[in-house]
C-alpha cells in the first residue's frame, strides 16, 4: 500500500506547529514592540509569514498606521509588500513619512470586492512577503456597485468573502509563505439587549479563517499632549484568538500624528510589560538599575550602541 507521501507528494505534509527558530526566521515585526509581544512572545518578532490576520477597531485607532508600520518593516528586510487600498483613502505623503518605500510597493485600488481578492491572490502567487486588505467593509461585491440603491443583497458580502478566504488559503503555505492582514471596521447590531452588539462586516468566514485577530480602541483620556497641543495617542490592543501564542493578551501602543508609532515610548512600553522596568512620565528605572531622566534614557539609546544592545539583549531574552 503506497504511503501518503508516495500518493500526494511532499507538498501536502505541512506541520501546524511553529517553532521558536520558525518565528524568528519567518516574521514581519509590526513596528511595535509591545504588539510583537502579545503576538508570539518576542519583542522583535510580531506577523508570521503563511497566516492570515485580521485587524479591526473603531475609526481613527491606528488601523493603517499599523499596517504601514509592518510594510516598513518588510522593506527593511527586502521584503516584498502590497496594499490593496479598496477604500481607496490611503494618505501617500503619510504612509511615506512613516518609512513606506512607494517605489518597492504593489499598490492597487480595485473597483470591486472581486478584484480586490484577485489582487491578493496575485500577490500570494507571486510570493509577496505581506499583503494588507484596508478594508474588509470596502470590498463591495460587483452586483452590488452595479445595482439599484433600493435592491437587498443581504448575505452577497459574506459569501464573497468566504469564497475569497478560501481560495487564499487553499494557496497559502510552504510554496507561497505571504502573510496576510485583513483591515476590518465594526458595525453595531439593532436592538441587542444583552451581550456586545459589535461586529465586524463581512460574515463570518474571516473569523474562522484568521490565525489572528486583533482588537484595537481608542479609549478616552488617553491623549498625548504637549505645549498644550495633542500631538498623539495611546492605543489598548488585545488579541482575541491567537493560534500562535496564548490570546487575550493586552498591550498599550503610543502613536504620534502625522509620524506613527513613537519608537521611544514604545521601547518603555514593553520594557515595563517585560517585568524590566518601571517608568513614569518623567523618569525610568531599569530593573537592577539606577533611576533616570525619561528623555536621558531615549536619548542614551540613541547614542550608546552598547547600552542600546544591552537593553534590546534583555528584551530579545525575555
Amino acid at each position: 500500500m503506497p504511503t501518503f507521501r508516495e500518493t500526494f507528494g511532499e507538498s501536502a505534509i505541512d506541520f501546524a506547529s511553529i517553532s521558536k527558530s520558525d518565528i524568528k526566521e519567518s516574521f514581519i515585526s509590526t513596528g511595535s514592540r509591545t504588539l510583537n509581544r502579545i503576538l508570539t512572545g518576542y519583542s522583535d518578532v510580531g506577523i508570521v509569514r503563511s497566516r492570515i490576520y485580521e485587524l479591526y477597531g473603531t475609526e481613527g485607532c491606528g488601523k493603517t498606521t499599523l499596517t504601514l508600520e509592518s510594510i516598513v518593516s518588510c522593506q527593511k528586510k527586502e521584503g516584498k509588500a502590497m496594499f490593496v487600498d479598496a477604500e481607496h483613502a490611503l494618505d501617500i505623503e503619510y504612509a511615506e513619512r512613516i518609512g513606506v518605500n512607494f517605489k518597492a510597493l504593489e499598490f492597487g485600488q480595485p473597483d470591486c470586492g472581486e478584484e480586490a481578492m484577485e489582487m491578493m491572490l496575485w500577490g500570494i502567487e507571486n510570493e509577496f512577503d505581506l499583503i494588507v486588505g484596508d478594508s474588509v467593509a470596502a470590498f463591495t461585491p460587483r452586483a452590488e456597485l452595479e445595482g439599484e440603491m433600493d435592491k437587498d443583497f443581504m448575505g452577497i458580502h459574506a459569501r464573497l468573502m468566504g469564497k475569497g478566504l478560501r481560495k487564499i488559503v487553499s494557496k497559502l503555505g510552504k510554496k507561497n509563505p505571504s502573510a496576510i492582514i485583513f483591515i476590518n471596521q465594526i458595525r453595531s447590531k439593532i436592538g441587542v439587549m444583552f451581550g456586545n452588539p459589535e461586529v465586524t462586516p463581512g460574515g463570518r468566514a474571516l473569523k474562522f479563517f484568521a490565525s489572528v485577530r486583533i482588537d484595537l480602541r481608542d479609549p478616552r483620556g488617553q491623549k498625548v499632549v504637549e505645549g498644550g497641543e495633542e500631538v498623539g495617542k495611546v492605543i489598548n490592543a488585545k488579541t482575541v484568538k491567537n493560534k500562535i501564542y496564548p490570546p487575550f493578551k493586552k498591550c498599550k501602543i503610543h502613536l504620534t500624528y502625522g509620524h506613527g508609532i513613537d519608537r521611544g515610548k514604545d521601547l518603555v512600553q514593553a520594557l515595563v510589560d517585560a517585568g524590566l522596568a518601571e517608568a513614569t512620565k518623567k523618569m525610568v528605572k531599569l530593573s537592577g538599575g539606577k533611576q533616570m531622566n525619561y528623555s536621558t534614557f531615549i536619548e542614551r539609546m540613541r547614542s550608546d550602541k552598547k547600552f542600546r544592545e544591552r537593553i534590546l539583549g534583555k528584551l530579545s531574552g525575555e
